[in-house]
């Protein structure tokens, strides 16, 4: 008679059962207020109700988020202007902030959030200074404005942020009281600044190697050594690096300390992105055949910052060699080559193209301009000389023009990818003159849009 055991059987379901999930903590959590914005705000904060849905949460992740959120709860509180709220967490009935995080228990059914916002305080005696001349503080920090501890914190950045627009980098708070008084559900809060010297930029210095060369990056940052400190000016020099892409990063840091003559230093960091780049596509229709496309640029091309790209283009492949188009174009971009904002370019273009009743070449050829007027306002001009001959059923004609092509660009959009306010403008203008016909001509067009969130 064979020998049977329970003990394999046994295992494998106690194996089972360990490798099942643990069922999901409940959390009841609750606000005392019908400001539903309140209640967000405390929801936005806490890392339970953040987690609430994660059915295999560890005891010790729940324990240690439990804890994480009185703190956290609180300065929720207030940021919506609640000083004498409380705040009373319980997992499984007992005050999370008595249970150890080292023994955290096996299991944990409910966690139960409690939240007493008590009243709204307003602010009472409030002050920043001294200013910078012409400023004031904002409408969110005044007598009787619910005292939202974010207000204060922005009023203070507005204050030192309006200093540093006066040319004081080196504004910074020196002293604060802040007190509120549970009596009269008031918040007093005087802050005092010291505005410091007047400062002027000093040098770039490159702190970080790059194969861009070191007198190329001075002319395209264009920081302005020697003038009165402006925030705009430095982060300006910064984004002219980053428009040359030739950059994978950028980064600006002021001097901690002064030099001479109130002067500060800025320190740049580089890092150089991927000089070469490469693509190709292909585009198959029915009528008029395949459409092969590639491009290869060079974003260092002659080591400063220069980009160089080439595009390559030929289309109704397999329809007939009789009715192939191909197309080879090339622009060399120089930044900073006539002084800082002032990028000089060059273009070169060829084609063949075969269309029914007459087929033509063309070559092509222009240098030009590029200014950068403002952040939102760019322009383009050159001179450009073109060949081209048509071949038809009468004969060749062949045509030679030079034309003067150039163009303006106003972006104001709030986000140039996915725009929900401002406007864009793009208007360009080419006068030409045709040699063979002794013609002047013109061409142009205005692309104008206006955007407006409706949500």
């Amino acid at each position: 008679m064979a020998r049977t055991t329970l003990l394999p059987r046994f295992l494998g379901v106690a194996l089972t059962a360990a490798a099942l999930p643990a069922p999901a903590q409940q959390l009841d959590f609750t606000v005392d207020t019908e400001d539903k914005s309140v209640t967000s705000a405390l929801q936005g904060a806490s890392l339970l109700y953040a987690g609430q849905d994660q059915a295999d949460r560890d005891p010790r992740d729940v324990l240690a988020a439990a804890r994480a959120d009185y703190s956290r709860l609180v300065n929720a509180l207030y940021g919506q202007g609640y000083y004498g709220g409380t705040v009373k967490i319980l997992v499984d009935g007992r005050e999370a902030a008595a249970l150890s995080p080292f023994a955290a228990p096996d299991r944990i059914g409910t966690v139960t959030v409690e939240v007493d916002p008590g009243p709204q305080f307003t602010f009472g005696d409030v002050s920043i200074g001294p200013r910078a001349p012409g400023s004031t503080a904002p409408d969110a920090f005044q007598p009787g404005a619910p005292a939202h501890s974010t207000a204060v914190q922005a009023a203070v950045d507005d204050a030192v942020s309006d200093w540093r627009d006066a040319g004081r980098a080196k504004a910074a708070v020196t002293g604060q009281s802040v007190i509120a008084d549970h009596r009269t559900q008031t918040l007093d809060a005087q802050i005092n600044l010291a505005p410091g010297p007047v400062v002027t930029l000093g040098n770039l210095v490159q702190t970080t190697p790059s194969a861009v060369r070191a007198d190329r990056i001075q002319v395209i940052a264009g920081l302005p050594t020697g003038e009165t400190y402006s925030p705009d000016e430095v982060e300006e020099a910064a984004q002219r690096l980053r428009r040359t892409g030739a950059f994978a990063s950028v980064a600006v840091t002021e001097a901690d300390t002064l030099g001479p003559g109130d002067t500060m230093d800025v320190e740049l960091a580089l890092a150089d992105e991927k000089p070469r780049r490469f693509g190709f596509g292909a585009e198959l229709a029915s009528l008029e055949g395949l459409t092969i496309s590639g491009f290869w640029m060079h974003r260092n091309f002659l080591g400063g910052a220069e980009r160089l790209r080439v595009d390559a283009e030929i289309s109704h492949i397999g329809t007939s060699l009789d009715t192939l188009d191909a197309s080879l174009t090339g622009r060399l971009d120089i930044p900073a080559a006539l002084g800082t904002d002032n990028d000089v370019f060059f273009e070169l273009e060829g084609g063949y193209y075969q269309e029914p009743g007459f087929e033509f070449g063309i070559g092509a050829g222009g240098v030009g301009v590029h200014r950068r007027f403002t952040p939102e306002l760019e322009g383009e001009i050159g001179l450009a000389y073109a060949y081209a001959v048509f071949k038809t059923d009468f004969g060749n004609i062949d045509f030679s023009y030079v034309s003067i092509p150039g163009n303006l660009t106003w972006d104001r959009r709030d986000n140039a990818l996915d725009p929900t306010t401002g406007t864009y403008v793009f208007a360009e203008l080419e006068p030409l003159y045709e040699f063979n016909n002794e013609a002047f001509a013109a061409r142009g067009t205005v692309d104008a849009r206006a955007y407006y969130n409706v949500a």
